[in-house]
């Protein structure tokens, strides 16, 4: 027996090491596998994104189904100047809905759904406008069911509770909704879906999750968010006034089924070895879930090229002072894993670049401008394409450069840090395009040149100061409601405050003559329209949620 148990452990080692789909051991961390070469290239890249002040955490990179670099960066507590741990948990936001998807594909397996069941199969009182919406079209973001997770957050924290037994009333509130035009990724689909798992299963989503999920993938540090907050987690941060990352208290106990999850790289990494065995899911089950629905979406997972020549499904997330980015390579047996603790951090860029390092493809480190150029950079640039306007609003944080593409008829817009790509070049993470500042002749102005993801340039024009113009809009607004909105302006430059919708008063920041950014933080701003231009204005429109508001000059 002991010579048996010897000619199996070496067996053991000399197996190839793609995992069989047959195969249920759980695998192992095992540092013998790690490539100090490869870390000496993710130490350099990874360090000058640290100094540069755009990322903090921890980073799992898996090459033929081995680890190849685990480590962690930065401060999981910048302000008790705690260093970021590989076991240091950290939020998951929308990666959780790849947990979602999995619990759903286990009870198709089990013959209790179809993903081309009606959701009215499974939910009473389904709105009668949604009533064709099957499950599979709420795992690929393709219902059409407009974003209703302010609705259930809302009620949820009226009645107190969450879950199942609050469908009946949210049922009632949203029966007359239509659907959109347009399909949309929404968090919504995925509460949906968290209520489906309920009413099928008779367990909670998180109770569900942890026996048919975390359990039998040994994810021991993974669980739900519960609005508390322990030793373990990473506080999580946005990106404050000064440039000095602010702590975020906010939590995503509300949409638990579409953002909910806390874990680390090592629980991701072990789910992602069982989705290469059959201990959670068979093989049709999961050749199902990573089918493509469109171009971009399976039952669960994002289908976004990464690396050409290397089929990737990945799911990233990030809100609230989080962001998180899970890449698989089904074909090579590989994986990224990223989570960091500043919010405002490039997630999906820095992924992708670490993807490039892991298939040894060449990539640029990041190298910020003086804090004299970013701001001298910074301001509104307007080109015309399809013979419509569009703009890009660049703000300088210090020597943070960052992005917003002004699109029509969005209440919010969030920008993006801008990642250096050498030569005055910028890219403009999930946009698709690359920016390049070329100063004017015999001006100390700049103007931009623009690349898109088809090649083709064209020239983005800068603005000249329209602050002054908007002098006329300074004054107080009423709204039918009753809430007001005052507009200020000192040294040149304008503030808003409107009770209800902000904390405090806020810059605003003009786009043309008749609209604005009303910044609530560093990458986040509010819409702001006038009636007529900005040097007569009689009333005001301030984007909101669940809709705008508008204010009329008292």
């Amino acid at each position: 027996m002991k010579l048996f148990s010897i000619c199996l452990a070496i067996l053991t080692l000399v197996l190839p090491n793609t995992v069989d789909a047959q195969n249920e051991l759980q695998p192992q961390i095992d540092a013998t596998t790690l490539d100090k070469k490869l870390e000496l290239k993710v130490d350099k890249y990874l360090n000058a994104a640290v100094d540069y002040g755009i990322y903090s955490g921890a980073v799992l990179l898996v090459r033929d189904g081995k680890v190849v670099l685990r480590k962690a960066y930065g401060f999981a507590n910048f302000q008790e100047q705690k260093r970021f741990e590989i076991n240091t948990r950290t939020k998951l936001m929308s990666v959780t809905k790849v947990f979602t998807a999995t619990a759903i594909a286990k009870l198709a397996q089990e013959g209790k759904l179809k993903t081309s069941d009606r959701v009215a199969d499974h939910l009473p009182n389904f709105p009668k406008a949604w009533q064709k919406v099957t499950l599979r079209q709420l795992l690929s973001h393709t219902s059409k069911i407009p974003n209703c997770a302010f609705d259930w957050t809302k009620l949820e924290e009226e009645q107190g509770g969450r879950g199942i037994g609050l469908w009946p009333e949210l049922a009632k509130r949203l029966a007359d909704r239509k659907l959109v035009k347009r399909a949309t990724y929404s968090n919504f689909n995925y509460i949906l879906l968290g209520l489906v798992i309920e009413k099928i299963s008779g367990r909670s989503w998180p109770e569900y999750v942890q026996k048919h999920v975390f359990t039998p993938s040994s994810m021991t540090a993974t669980g739900i968010d519960n609005g508390s907050r322990f030793d373990e987690l990473a506080m999580g941060y946005f990106l404050g006034a000064s440039g000095v990352p602010k702590p975020s208290y906010q939590d995503m106990s509300r949409i638990q089924a579409a953002g909910g999850a806390y874990s680390t790289v090592d629980d991701l990494y072990r789910f992602d070895r069982i989705l290469y065995t059959n201990k959670v899911l068979t093989k049709a089950a999961r050749k199902k879930m990573f089918e493509p629905v469109t171009d971009y979406f399976s039952e669960g997972w994002s289908l976004f090229s990464v690396v050409p020549g290397h089929r990737c499904v990945s799911h990233s997330g990030g809100a609230n002072g989080y962001v998180a980015d899970f890449l698989r390579f089904p074909d090579d047996n590989a994986c990224v894993i990223v989570t960091s603790n500043l919010a405002f951090s490039p997630i999906g860029s820095i992924s992708r670049d670490l993807a490039r390092i892991l298939f040894d493809k060449p990539v640029k480190p990041f190298v910020g401008p003086s804090e004299k150029m970013a701001k001298a950079w910074a301001g509104v640039y307007v080109f015309e394409k399809n013979d419509k306007k569009h703009r890009i609003l660049i703000r300088n944080n210090k020597r943070l450069l960052i992005g917003f593409e002004i699109r029509e008829g969005q209440s919010r817009i969030s920008g993006r840090i801008m990642l250096s790509r050498g030569n005055n070049e910028y890219e403009l993470p999930y946009s698709g395009w690359r920016i390049q500042f070329k100063p004017r002749a015999e001006s100390s102005k700049f103007d931009v040149l623009i690349t898109g993801r088809d090649n083709k340039k064209l020239v983005a024009k800068r603005e000249p100061d329209i602050n002054r113009k908007w002098k006329g809009s300074v004054g107080t607004f009423q709204s039918d409601s009753g809430q007001t909105a005052t507009i200020k302006s000192v040294d040149n430059s304008l503030t808003l405050s409107a009770p209800g919708i902000f904390a405090g008063r806020v810059t605003l920041t003009p786009l043309s003559e008749t609209k604005a950014l009303a910044f609530y933080n560093q990458l986040g701003g509010n819409v702001v329209s006038i009636d007529g231009k900005a040097d007569a204005a009689n009333s005001i429109e301030i984007g909101s949620v669940p809709k705008s508001i508008q204010f009329k000059r008292k």
